[in-house]
């Protein structure tokens, strides 16, 4: 059984980040600011993760939901 994890922005900024093979790093997609929800694709279509995302400045307080 695979678990997935759905993720809510409580406070903070979350930035969204995609690794580039061409320019060889990862390149800012979008941010995102409170409140939330994230993560909502790999949890309902159980396809690999194709973004990272990364605290904002001033950080992030997030909730984590495990899906099983």
């Amino acid at each position: 059984m695979s678990i997935n994890f759905l993720y809510f922005l409580l406070q903070g900024e979350i930035n969204i980040l995609k690794y580039s093979t061409v320019e060889e790093d990862n390149i800012f997609l979008t941010s995102f600011n409170q409140p939330t929800l994230f993560g909502e694709m790999r949890a309902f279509t159980n396809e690999p993760r194709s973004a990272t995302a990364i605290a904002g400045q001033n950080g992030a307080t997030i909730l984590i939901f495990s899906i099983r």
